[in-house]
């Protein structure tokens, strides 16, 4: 027998020395492997695109490690993307969900029930993510939805909806 663990605490961070959404500022988190299928590439070309467009508040904090990250910040290195953080890999992710507004999952790898969906969501925190598998379900309460899913096309998400 093998135990798997994935979960997460349920206990909510405890952040006496800040640790809150910045009100001048839109933060947005995307935890996950770095990988192309799990929507990195995506989320910065939203961000972008929001930073081009006067918005200049928009931030977005990329929290994970893979195969794909020293690539990712080779593309957009920090003093040419300021409003872009790689943070590797994190030990405690509802920290970092605690300090953002809002969480975003533009994947199109084939998610079951993605943790960190259910962490945001333990946090209070508004969901922008794929419609793909039960994601869409898994922010909806009584007809209500806790964000916004965007469809797939072509079988990535369309950065112009995001």
């Amino acid at each position: 027998m093998m135990k798997v663990v994935n979960g997460f605490n349920l206990v909510k961070p405890n952040n006496p020395s800040g640790g809150q959404p910045d009100k001048n500022n839109c933060t947005f988190l995307l935890a996950s492997r770095a990988r192309y299928d799990k929507g990195w590439k995506e989320a910065i070309d939203c961000i972008v695109s929001l930073q081009k467009n006067g918005y200049k508040e928009c931030n977005l904090i990329l929290a994970g490690d893979g195969e794909m990250l020293e690539e990712f910040k080779n593309k957009f290195p920090s003093n040419k993307y300021p409003f872009i953080s790689f943070l590797g890999f994190v030990s405690d992710v509802l920290h970092q969900i605690n300090c953002c507004d809002v969480i975003l999952l533009p994947t199109y790898h084939q998610e079951q029930l993605p943790t960190f969906i259910i962490e945001g969501l333990f946090l209070g925190k508004p969901v922008i993510a794929t419609d793909i598998a039960e994601i869409k379900s898994m922010i909806t309460y009584n007809n209500e939805l806790a964000g916004i899913t965007i469809p797939l096309s072509n079988g990535k998400p369309d950065v112009k909806k995001l």
